[in-house]
């Protein structure tokens, strides 16, 4: 859902297979994890065994009633807050007529272009992304639906190959060509002689991996020989930063659509349309992110001026025209100059851009001022000790000529850190010193932080330089130089020491919070009901036991460890030992707060049925001679009783 987020999309159109189907069952929990990132849901109404148009109605009735109280559940605003579903395959059933039972609260779309199809329904919507490359009947379809009041949602995807789940099919395919396929056919929906903007565009699909038309992020480096796909090359992106790149795509063109949807922003677009920075310790810069203009118009375009607010800064590689067509960035930074929420615009021309971070105070400030500090030598005068005595004038220098030399501080104890600053003396030359950074919890293991790099000390930036670390904790803080070329040895008038404000921690979420299972036979098993275990947190959640009480039994497949984001499911069964009411709980036990993280379980105990006529009285109005009424009830099937022949009616 964060990803789907991410991709400024806010409405996912989720696969329905009936009341009580496996999907049915999923729907609480796809609607828990939609609201917790803002998205909504609506509805693809998926061709199960035996739909009717009437069964449809009774699905949307049974799908309001039951989810429609819910905050993520989609109600259009723009159309008097009716729930929306799509019908796929609706061609398949003649007559729509019992729509009409529902389209006055609803709002039921029919996949299809084809006009003479819609009768009952309220617009009209495309599946096939391979079709969205050459766009058959959107013209015609965008034009009646805006002429009838009518919905038009033509779907398109970034491609389409599924020959690993249909091994030998000839389903044509549909080449990403490095997201220009994506660009096509988003230019389709939006073309004014294809229809004109559409009421709403749908991606086929987010996460259908075996029809290969997903947006969802893919591993930049799957594991060999089975012929996984990336995105690399995507957008010009490459490795890790092609992961995401359809979800920065989509991001650009859902802008851009509600661009030309409310009439706004010209020709120019921003990708991305905003740019959020987390977390930055105050009074440090962040690194550059770029900041795409693009001027989607027919004709050049005037720069007014590039320009930021807040504790943003930018540099400008747009000058001050942009011709039609063509792209430029703009670089921005990030400097809190306060603790908390900070925020910003980027103006470029007619656009802009949200900008967005969270100032942070190191915790407990420089973390190395007074501690104890040693080096591997001195240059007399200038001993280790300078290097954490809060004076940038006063400065440690080792010994000349005798690289590699190294300086390490004792915080104390193992606290988190993540960042350096290194200073020399402000008024000295530049100079450049190649150093690596080395820690410890014990001060006798040390493995390495940062890699050797050379460090440019400048007096324009009061020659002070900052290293990031990865956010660990640690005890010992060790500098190895190797060279310097201002002077043959080491030199260091501080070395301070940050920590962040916050610790990565797992954070477990359970759903659904409770599971009914109905009623079971005593003595009788029934099908599995899953509960979905998710890590929502920054670091890996030690799970530390998995149990269930009562007439219930689990199947842990969570193991003992969940990575952060991971999911994983628990299977729980009912088995009841009694009749009449029974309730349990699934306990989920582990480091995360709030453990363990129950689940309520319930079912109903019921007898067998036996047979209640076995042994008792029986009468007949007649009897057969040798074949007694009394053998209808003696528990053996080879017996049996027979009326006088030719005497109907008998009893």
């Amino acid at each position: 859902m964060s990803w789907i987020r991410q991709s400024g999309a806010g409405v996912i159109v989720y696969s329905w297979w009936g009341q009580n189907s496996y999907e049915d069952q999923l729907a609480m929990g796809v609607l828990n994890a939609a609201q917790q990132q803002g998205i909504k849901v609506a509805w693809h109404l998926e061709p199960y065994a035996g739909r009717t148009a009437a069964s449809t109605v009774a699905d949307i009735n049974y799908i309001n009633t039951r989810y429609g109280s819910h905050p993520a559940f989609f109600k259009s605003a723009e159309h008097n807050n009716k729930a929306v579903f799509y019908v796929f395959e609706s061609l398949n059933i003649a007559d729509w007529t019992a729509l009409d039972q529902v389209t006055a609260s609803n709002i039921v779309l029919a996949q299809t272009t084809d006009t003479s199809k819609i009768a009952h329904f309220s617009g009209m919507f495309t599946y096939d992304a391979i079709a969205a490359t050459t766009a058959p009947g959107w013209e015609n379809a965008g034009e009646y639906a805006k002429a009838n009041g009518l919905i038009w949602a033509p779907s398109l995807g970034p491609g389409y190959i599924d020959d690993r789940a249909v091994p030998g099919n000839t389903t044509p395919t549909l080449a990403r060509n490095n997201g220009a396929t994506y660009d096509q056919v988003w230019n389709n929906a939006l073309d004014p002689t294809k229809g004109g903007v559409p009421t709403w565009v749908s991606v086929t699909s987010f996460n259908e991996w075996h029809e290969g038309s997903t947006i969802e992020p893919a591993d930049s480096t799957p594991p060999s020989g089975f012929g996984y796909e990336t995105y690399d090359g995507a957008y010009g992106k490459t490795g890790a930063a092609a992961e995401t790149a359809y979800l920065e795509r989509t991001a650009f063109w859902t802008a851009e659509f509600e661009r030309r949807r409310t009439g706004t922003g010209g020709g120019l677009v921003a990708d991305p349309a905003s740019v959020a920075f987390g977390n930055q310790d105050v009074n440090t810069t962040s690194a550059a992110r770029p900041v795409t203009i693009r001027n989607t118009g027919t004709s050049a375009v005037s720069l007014s001026g590039v320009t930021v607010t807040g504790d943003f800064a930018q540099t400008n590689n747009c000058g001050t025209s942009l011709a039609a067509g063509a792209t430029c960035t703009v670089n921005v930074t990030f400097r809190p100059t306060a603790a908390g929420n900070r925020t910003g615009v980027l103006t470029v021309g007619s656009v802009t851009v949200g900008l967005s971070g969270t100032g942070t105070t190191p915790s407990g400030g420089n973390l190395a001022a007074g501690k104890p500090v040693t080096a591997t030598s001195s240059q007399g005068g200038f001993p280790a000790g300078n290097a954490v005595d809060g004076n940038a004038g006063s400065y440690w220098e080792s010994a000349n000529n005798a690289f590699p030399q190294s300086l390490t501080v004792d915080l104390g104890a193992s606290v988190n850190t993540n960042r350096l600053v290194l200073k020399l003396p402000p008024a000295w030359g530049a100079r450049t010193q190649t150093l690596s950074v080395l820690g410890s919890t014990d001060g006798s293991s040390y493995s390495t932080v940062v890699a050797s790099a050379a460090y440019n000390f400048n007096p324009a930036t009061a020659n002070t330089v900052t290293i990031p670390l990865t956010s660990a904790s640690r005890r010992y803080i060790r500098l190895t130089f190797t060279a310097n070329t201002g002077w043959p040895a080491a030199q260091l008038s501080e070395l301070e020491v940050y920590g962040g404000t916050t610790t990565p921690a797992p954070a477990l979420t359970v759903s659904p919070s409770s599971v009914s299972f109905g009623s079971r036979t005593v003595g009788t098993g029934g099908p599995a009901s899953p509960v979905t275990v998710t890590n929502t947190g920054t670091a890996a959640a030690s799970i530390t036991g998995i149990t269930a009480t009562g007439d219930f039994a689990q199947t842990n497949t969570c193991g003992t460890s969940l990575a952060a984001g991971a999911s994983c499911t628990v299977n729980v069964t009912f088995t009841p030992t009694a009749a009449g009411s029974r309730t349990g709980t699934l306990s989920v036990a582990s480091n995360a707060p709030g453990s363990p993280h129950t689940v309520a379980l319930s079912g109903t105990g019921t007898t067998a049925n036996t047979n209640l006529a076995a042994g008792k009285p029986v009468t007949a109005t007649t009897t057969q001679g040798g074949f007694p009424a009394g053998n209808t009830v003696d528990g053996n099937a080879s017996s049996y009783w027979e009326s006088a022949n030719n005497a109907f009616p008998s009893h």
